[in-house]
């Protein structure tokens, strides 16, 4: 078959496709586009000819969308990118655009194939999934923050233990709903960068206990969802017990918080303070300790961590070592908050 009937043959293959098919030749300039493409633009081949596809992408993206391609064929490397393309009404659909050199047999490039497959429906539900998730995590956020304060509320009617276990149990309800903004603001579908997580939560913290000093220095860690929440609850935890227990009423003092992968698939928390140091006979699986060390206990036995707990002299030293395989954020191949088009 000669390179003329084969060139006839995918023209004809190309002209009953879905997407949108064209090809450049050497230098980049279009010379071809598929029956759907003339169909769904409007256009003729006139004005399409060399880089007249740059016309029909929106304003906005045009000029991204040409030195994309221009540096792919200038480099000679496939190439990909997200635009919205005029419809021939004049309404805007997104597209997923890709390209891919042809060489010949000498290696030399003789033309680019590229392919746009109409993606609007997939970035319009997305848009609509965005919207109801940021609805819901809104009433989630405000429902707990009015538990607080109803808690805050009854607090003010207790006295004695009554009254600090119900101001800490507000308290610990503050800190979700806080922590759940957070997860809402930095979390893919599945994972989490939990160093910025414990960032946010650190200065919080920190806000919260401005006679303190809290210091952190933490690694940029993609982690599971279902992991990272419970970590960082124990952070809340083990920092306002340093914070209550360490350095007392009458004191100030620092805390110093850690966030590393210790070894592949595994992350290390160190929580530390410079106080008065551990109680004897300090037990972390004791029965008859503190509610914030029970809450501990729980989700270290819920994520199969290890805590270690120790002297550091001075002051106490708290490491937490749990699996955390290495996870890649799902990222969209849609548009991040796609606008909407006219």
């Amino acid at each position: 078959m000669t390179d003329d009937n084969a060139d006839s043959q995918f023209r004809a293959m190309a002209d009953f496709l879905p997407q949108l098919v064209w090809f450049t030749d050497h230098r980049g300039g279009t010379i071809w586009y598929n029956r759907r493409w003339y169909e769904y633009t409007g256009s003729n081949p006139d004005a399409m000819e060399g880089w007249g596809w740059v016309g029909a992408v929106h304003p906005d993206h045009a000029e991204r969308a040409l030195k994309g391609f221009r540096d792919a064929w200038e480099a000679g490397t496939a190439w990909e990118d997200t635009y919205p393309l005029r419809r021939h009404d004049g309404e805007y659909h997104w597209f997923l655009a890709r390209a891919a050199p042809f060489r010949d047999s000498r290696g030399k490039l003789v033309r680019w194939l590229g392919t746009n497959t109409d993606i609007n429906d997939r970035i319009e539900a997305e848009r609509l999934q965005k919207l109801l998730t940021r609805e819901v995590n809104h009433r989630v956020k405000n429902n707990l923050a009015l538990v607080a304060g109803l808690l805050n509320m009854q607090a003010r009617d207790l006295k004695g233990e009554a009254r600090t276990a119900v101001g800490e149990a507000a308290l610990r309800v503050s800190t979700v709903a806080q922590m759940h903004d957070l997860f809402w603001r930095h979390a893919s579908s599945r994972t989490v960068n939990l160093g910025l997580l414990v960032s946010e939560l650190c200065q919080g913290l920190q806000h919260t206990w401005p006679l303190h000093r809290l210091t952190f220095e933490v690694e940029p860690l993609e982690v599971p969802v279902a992991k990272a929440m419970p970590v960082a609850l124990i952070l809340n935890e083990l920092a306002t017990n340093a914070f209550k227990h360490a350095y007392g009423t009458a004191n100030t003092g620092e805390v110093r918080v850690r966030l590393s992968r210790s070894a592949p698939g595994e992350i290390q928390l160190e929580v530390r303070d410079f106080g008065r140091g551990l109680p004897p006979g300090f037990d972390l699986a004791a029965t008859h300790g503190s509610l914030g060390m029970k809450v501990i206990g729980a989700l270290v036995r819920q994520i199969g961590a290890r805590l270690d707990v120790g002297a550091a002299d001075p002051g106490a030293r708290f490491v937490l070592t749990a699996s955390a395989p290495t996870a890649e954020p799902i990222e969209s191949r849609a548009v991040e908050d796609a606008p909407e088009l006219r």
